[in-house]
């Protein structure tokens, strides 16, 4: 019987550079792995898009996507129930501040679990190392290092302060309000100057995903951040030093300006992690 002759492997016929690594593939076949890093050439010729990549990982962003989504609608709950937790503290009713410290505690960790293990699951890298942002490994390490420090850390912290709050509850003094103002600039103030990283990471997922608005959105996050970050610091100067005469009123100014700036950052961070969200959804759901 006679045998056929092989069909030729198609080959890369034009320059092409690697997606992994940026090395030319002109000549090498089509169906082959890049010869310095590995990455199959077939992702090269589909473009570094997230549809080309594993459903698994592309689920893995949508459901870091989610996570941030619910982080953020958490921490809208966590800064209202603070608000009227501290009411009741400054009324001084001492039964009702622990109770009240229940579910700002309760919420506040659901916040910071959710935002964390969001962002560590949006910042995992590529199963095929296509775009591992080598030039940015610092701002991805540094996020990264603090979205574990959210999902593992800080609830700790809030129990923490929930138990310091039983406790003075029971000894008839107030000492929840001073700790739940450093617990929340622990768990806040570094997400401001970190806003920078958050929209770098943004701005990669919405070029692999052909996204152009969701990449207008990112735009100006960071200078939003940093802004807001120097409101809160100029606003505790007056916290440090006391002025003479009329200058006093300079710090309910400067702590008005600065929850502003915060509320600003709060309001474009959740409009730009639920654009990430609409974005990734449909894409993770493809086969």
């Amino acid at each position: 019987m006679p045998t056929g002759t092989p069909t030729p492997r198609p080959i890369v016929h034009f320059p092409l550079p690697c997606v992994g690594c940026g090395y030319d593939l002109v000549g090498l076949a089509e169906d082959g792995p890049c010869p310095e890093c590995g990455v199959p050439i077939g992702r090269s010729i589909s473009g570094d898009h997230l549809v080309a990549s594993s459903r698994e990982h592309r689920r893995k962003l949508a459901g870091g996507a989610r996570l941030a989504v619910l982080g953020a609608w958490a921490g809208w709950v966590s800064l209202w129930l603070l608000a009227v937790y501290a009411l009741i503290a400054q009324a001084g009713g001492l039964g009702a501040d622990g109770v009240a410290a229940l579910p700002v505690a309760l919420s506040m960790i659901v916040a910071l679990v959710a935002c964390g293990k969001g962002w560590r699951e949006l910042t995992t890298a590529d199963p095929d190392r296509i775009d591992n942002g080598d030039e940015r490994w610092v701002h991805r390490f540094v996020l990264r290092l603090y979205a574990s420090f959210l999902s593992y850390a800080a609830p700790f912290l809030v129990l923490g302060w929930l138990a310091l709050e039983a406790m003075s509850v029971l000894g008839g003094s107030v000492h929840g309000s001073p700790l739940a103002l450093v617990l929340v600039g622990l768990a806040i103030l570094p997400s401001l100057p970190l806003s920078g990283a958050i929209a770098a990471e943004v701005s990669v997922l919405a070029r692999r995903l052909l996204e152009g608005d969701l990449a207008d959105r990112s735009r100006g996050f960071a200078a939003t951040g940093w802004v807001a970050f120097g409101s809160i610091i100029i606003a505790a100067q007056f916290g440090w030093f006391t002025l003479a005469g009329w200058w006093w009123l300079l710090e309910p100014v400067a702590w008005t300006l600065a929850g502003v700036a915060v509320l600003a950052w709060a309001i474009q961070y959740h409009t730009l992690v639920r654009a990430l969200r609409a974005a990734l959804v449909p894409v993770a759901a493809r086969p």
